[in-house]
């Protein structure tokens, strides 16, 4: 009984820990945004051609976001016109894209987040849906 309830108090805690949210962002292993820290979203430019998209879209990020935005670009190392570790964008655990970091955005609160990627239809159709 008591090892029962050990392993469902370590399964209370790692899944406590776990996001549920299906749009990660990240820098290097460290998660600098998730949907839920998203205010507003402007999808501006939705292109498909069969079932592959380009998106574009405009996210403006709460305070929580920008500072860890920060925290996170002041550790990293630059080099020529970039910073040391790219921008993933995952949507439900899938790579989307990967982005280069300007060096000027080094140590930077960042309230604007410009998502763009080629994904599938039906990809691009649910990331606006999370956010209308």
């Amino acid at each position: 009984m008591k090892y029962i309830v050990a392993l469902l108090l370590l399964l209370s805690i790692l899944l406590t820990g776990c996001s549920n949210d299906p749009l990660v962002i990240k820098i290097g292993d460290e998660v600098f945004f998730t949907n839920s820290e998203v205010t507003s979203a402007n999808f501006s430019q939705t292109e498909c051609v069969e079932d592959t998209c380009k998106v574009y879209a405009l996210m403006k990020l709460n305070d929580k976001a920008a500072s860890r935005h920060a925290s996170i670009t002041s550790k990293l190392d630059e080099s020529n016109i970039y910073l040391s570790q790219k921008i993933s964008i995952e949507y439900k655990g899938d790579l989307i894209d990967e982005l280069l970091i300007s060096k000027e955005l080094k140590g930077e609160e960042l309230h604007e987040f410009i998502l763009s990627g080629i994904m599938n239809q039906t990809t691009a159709l649910e990331l606006q849906g999370l956010f209308s």
